[in-house]
């Protein structure tokens, strides 16, 4: 971890002791059955989307293929064409030209405005390269089978090889295990023959007992490359030196590039050019087995990709594949203590856990923010350059955080917003021609609006997003109590997101309302002119959410109190959200575009906004939310769907719909058009790119239903099967709360809450007769109620126990 990300929260890492877990579980068991596999009868994937993923936030790789092609896609969130004419994918000299086309609905206008020529493409190439190696490539290979183990972070390979002596041998297995080391920055691939045979046992009736062997592994081959690309210089192979270490060195414009290093412990490694690739042999003596240790190194890295890339390589050979594995499951075991749940539904459980593996995979604090592809893909173009998405895809990749109590692994996002800030103000300033500021819908690592084509007209000068960006950053603020984060981080995009709004919103002299106009139903009907409209049912909670976040940071700052008291004027103006004759919510005011077969979202206000809830809200707000989920037009959306991140299932949990929201939470194999979906690893939409967004984001959905605080109020096991038994450990809630928490028989039996910060906790009540609430350390009773909702001052660290008199829970010992 840098030292810009280590300590960015005070309360970032707290943990919950593992004394107050309410259940014992052999933890690693039990992941064990989430383990994605690929065995008889096909084996190892043979294509790299359906690989297996490992990776430790930096970088990462998809393993695939049989032994003897055995294929390493890498890939790296920082590797950037930052090459760029300066100027943002914009149409027109300013947003007034595309806002006059819509307000004079100027279909020829609109027309020239798409056809104006592109901006130069600022492409993102997060792909660095293949390594394949190739394992005994000339003999036969039985029962190859691979196992990705989410507990420890390892793919596993095994097979018996076959053919490699004339003599009659029965061979053990070889296992060839790789990971990605978040200490030593080193992708590990150990090579081992073992004793290992699964299914023979020695017959001693036979007149040959033949004992197992240890296969000599021989002479391998391996290749490194990266395929060419044409803004981009070819890559420069350099051969292995006096150590053995082997480079390829990627040049990226403008001076910005990438090493790929490779050594190898316990074997002779031998490399010769190829063009832009490297290719050797590596000679492996007996029966040894040997580790090959790559890494990658950018120049947002280090100055010195080279010597970073080489003394990277000789920590990792100097501690060897022993410590290298040791440090690494001790890294593993540390994350999957932050934050446990378990319930009685497995299916929907597996998802979850292998969300969390994904999400540790795929961020890691201190390095750059995953684009819409992450580590793990194998394009040199990406599906939409691999950019930063503000209406929904950047979000889902780390909402799953604040629950599951991963607080520290949100800095790569701040950091990226604060990155793209700067640019996207200037933006705001010279094309929008307002203050304050608005992100890009689709953002570059450094801010400029990516959006290409005819959807650069509406779509790329949308205004929904930036609301939704720095929600996460309200959230944090929220679920740490960090005071100083919030002032000096949060704050300033808070307020400028919101005097940007304050100035986008158009007074109408004849009602003295504020209209959201032009705005978009999210991206029902782009890149057509019909797409936008007035007081967008997406787009005008997210705004209203914005400036009510603005104000309620500006009221915890104490700051600011002019810009308060404008924005709360400003928040009693705005338009209502639009509906129609049944009173459901629809995309724009007087006009829908539900039937528009698109992906929209249709219950915006309760999700992202939080603005209503089935607890909290207007009642009027909360019979619009039922009418929408009621009206046909509904089925068409997102809502109650998985897509993308469990964003569809995230609202209807919000409004309490148990069976249906852990219906979109199981995993099923069946679902998707994507091998990989039977282990539920990727989510695509036409099946030949990966998105980095929807499998990190299902983390959210399980600890949505088990603990949630809507309105401020925390509320255990909110949206939960009464049916189904449930129990989690050291979830976060809002107000800096770690909570674990038991369900059985229908009902809560305990509750250990330990405040981080000793604000006001308010709590429902999880029974209908009497709660009491204990003091953990002292046993002393702090408060006994029947009130539905109720209060009570904590101090910073206090750990609470809430139970029932009648079946008092012990205080120095789980239950069983």
């Amino acid at each position: 971890m840098t030292d810009r990300a280590s300590s960015w929260l005070r309360t970032a890492e707290a943990v919950l002791p593992e004394s107050l877990l309410p259940i014992r579980v052999d933890l690693a068991e039990r992941l064990a059955h989430y383990d994605p596999r690929w065995e008889a009868p096909h084996g190892p994937p043979g294509g790299w989307r359906e690989g297996a993923p490992i990776g430790n936030g930096d970088f990462g790789a998809l393993v695939y293929g049989w032994p003897d092609s055995l294929s390493f896609a890498l890939g790296k969130t920082d590797l950037w064409d930052r090459h760029s004419d300066g100027r943002s994918s914009f149409k027109g000299a300013s947003v007034s030209e595309p806002h006059a086309a819509y307000f004079n609905q100027d279909q020829a206008e609109f027309s020239r405005l798409c056809d104006e020529p592109e901006v130069a493409t600022r492409q993102h190439a997060t792909t660095a390269g293949m390594f394949r190696l190739h394992l005994q490539e000339a003999d036969s290979q039985f029962s190859p089978h691979l196992r990705l183990s989410i507990h420890d972070g390892v793919a596993d390979l095994s097979f018996v090889p076959a053919g490699i002596d004339p003599g009659i041998h029965v061979w053990g297995l070889v296992r060839t295990r790789s990971l990605v080391s978040r200490r030593f920055d080193v992708l590990a691939i150990h090579i081992e023959p073992t004793l290992e045979t699964p299914g023979y046992t020695p017959d001693p009736t036979l007149r040959r007992n033949l004992e197992a062997e240890l296969a000599p592994l021989g002479l391998l081959t391996w290749e490194l490359s990266r395929a060419p690309h044409k803004p981009h210089p070819a890559a420069v192979p350099i051969e292995a030196d006096h150590e053995g270490v082997c480079l390829l060195e990627q040049e990226l414009l403008p001076d910005d590039g990438y090493v790929i290093g490779l050594m190898v412990d316990g074997g002779e490694l031998r490399s010769q050019s190829q063009g832009a690739r490297l290719t050797g042999d590596l000679l492996i003596p007996g029966t040894s087995p040997v580790t090959l240790y790559l890494t990658i190194v950018s120049r947002n890295d280090a100055e010195d990709p080279r010597q970073a890339a080489r003394e990277r390589l000789r920590a990792a050979r100097r501690a060897g594949w022993d410590a290298v594995l040791e440090s690494h499951r001790a890294w593993w075991a540390a994350y999957w203590r932050r934050g446990l749940l378990f319930v009685e539904d497995q299916a929907a459980e597996r998802n979850h856990y292998v969300s969390l593996y994904l999400c540790a995979s795929t961020i890691q604090p201190g390095k750059v923010s995953p684009g819409l592809q992450g580590v793990w893909v194998k394009e040199n173009v990406p599906a939409w350059l691999g950019d930063y998405h503000s209406n929904v895809n950047l979000q889902a990749v780390y909402w799953g955080l604040f629950s599951n109590n991963r607080l520290d692994f949100l800095e790569p996002y701040v950091t990226c917003l604060e990155r793209m800030a700067p640019q996207a103000r200037s933006d705001t300033h010279e094309y929008f021609q307002l203050p304050g500021l608005r992100f890009p819908h689709a953002g570059s690592i450094d801010g400029f609006e990516l959006t290409q084509g005819d959807w650069s007209v509406n779509l790329g000068v949308s205004v929904g997003g930036s609301a939704w960006l720095v929600q996460l950053l309200w959230q944090t603020f929220l679920h740490s109590q960090d005071h100083a984060f919030l002032r000096v981080r949060a704050w300033p995009l808070l307020r400028d997101v919101a005097l940007f709004y304050e100035a986008y919103l158009r007074s109408d002299s004849s009602t003295g309302r504020l209209n959201l106009e032009p705005s978009l139903f999210y991206e029902s009907a782009c890149p057509r002119m019909e797409c936008s409209g007035r007081n967008s049912g997406y787009e005008l909670p997210m705004v209203r959410m914005a400036l009510e976040t603005a104000v309620r940071a500006a009221e915890v700052l104490g700051c600011e109190e002019d810009l308060r008291s404008r924005w709360i004027a400003v928040i009693d103006r705005m338009a209502d959200f639009p509906v129609a004759d049944d009173e459901s919510w629809i995309a724009f005011e007087g006009r829908d575009l539900r039937d528009v077969p698109t992906h929209f979202l249709s219950l915006t206000p309760v999700f992202p906004a939080e603005l209503v809830s089935l607890w909290h809200g207007p009642e009027q707000w909360r019979k619009q939310a039922f009418a929408t989920l009621a009206n046909p037009l509904t089925a068409n959306s997102m809502t109650g769907k998985a897509w993308p991140g469990g964003q569809g299932l995230r609202e209807i949990i919000r409004l309490g719909l148990a069976e249906e929201a852990l219906a979109g939470a199981r995993f099923d194999p069946d679902k998707g058009d994507n091998a990989n979906n039977a282990n539920g690893l990727v989510h695509t939409w036409g099946g030949h790119f990966l998105q980095a967004d929807h499998g990190p984001g299902m983390c959210s959905v399980l600890p949505d239903m088990l603990l949630l605080a809507p309105g401020g109020v925390m509320r255990l096991f909110p949206c939960w099967p009464s049916r189904l038994s449930a129990t989690f450990h050291s979830l976060r809630a809002p107000g800096a709360f770690l909570v674990s928490a038991d369900y059985k028989n229908g009902g809560v039996t305990v509750a250990m809450i330990q405040s981080l910060a000793g604000v006001e906790l308010r709590l429902a009540n999880p029974w209908s007769g009497m709660a009491r609430i204990r003091d953990a350390g002292t046993g002393e009773v702090l408060l006994t109620t029947r009130e539905s909702e109720f209060s009570l001052k904590t101090t910073a660290s206090q750990i609470l126990v809430l139970d029932r008199e009648e079946s008092p829970w012990t205080l120095d010992q789980p239950q069983p």
